[in-house]
C-alpha cells in the first residue's frame, strides 16, 4: 500500500468534511487543484497538490511525497452553501466560478482568476445574468483573457 504524505509529514486532508461540495481540476499527472466554498467562512479554498517524488517500480510499500500548497479567497459576496468550480488552463492561469445555492431561482456566479498558479486571485465578473442554469461544473478555460 502506499502512504500520501506531504513534504511537511502532515497529514493532508484536501478539504474538510462540512457538507461543502469540492470541485477538482488534475493539470497534469503530477499536479491536482482541488477547490471548496466554506459557507462558515464566506471564502473559498484552494488547495494545489503536486507529487515530488514517486515509491520505485514494485514498492508496494513505498511512499509518495507531496507538496501542498492552500490559498484562501475571499469572496465578493457571502455564499451560503455555495459551489467552487476550479479550472486551470496552465501552471500559472486559472479560474473559480464561485456559485450560490438557487434561491427563488436565482443564483449568484462570480467569477475569480488566478496569473500566479492559484496564489492569488482577483474578482473578474459577476456572471449571474449571463450564465443562464444551474452551472454543475467548468470546462477548461484559456490562459489569456482575449
Amino acid at each position: 500500500m502506499t502512504v500520501l504524505k506531504s513534504a511537511t509529514n502532515e497529514k493532508l486532508s484536501p478539504l474538510a468534511d462540512n457538507g461543502i461540495d469540492i470541485s477538482s481540476c488534475f493539470l497534469d499527472e503530477k499536479t491536482a487543484y482541488f477547490a471548496g466554498v466554506s459557507a462558515n467562512e464566506g471564502e473559498a479554498l484552494l488547495i494545489r497538490l503536486q507529487i515530488l517524488s514517486e515509491p520505485a517500480a514494485g514498492d508496494e510499500d513505498g511512499q509518495i511525497l507531496v507538496s501542498e500548497h492552500r490559498t484562501r479567497i475571499p469572496l465578493q459576496e457571502y455564499y451560503w452553501c455555495g459551489n467552487v468550480y476550479v479550472s486551470f488552463a496552465d501552471a500559472q492561469n486559472g479560474y473559480l466560478l464561485v456559485c450560490s445555492d438557487p434561491a427563488l431561482g436565482q443564483m449568484a456566479k462570480h467569477l475569480y482568476r488566478t496569473t500566479d498558479g492559484g496564489d492569488s486571485f482577483s474578482f473578474v465578473a459577476d456572471l449571474s445574468t449571463v450564465i443562464k442554469g444551474y452551472p454543475g461544473g467548468m470546462g477548461r478555460l484559456p490562459a489569456n483573457e482575449n
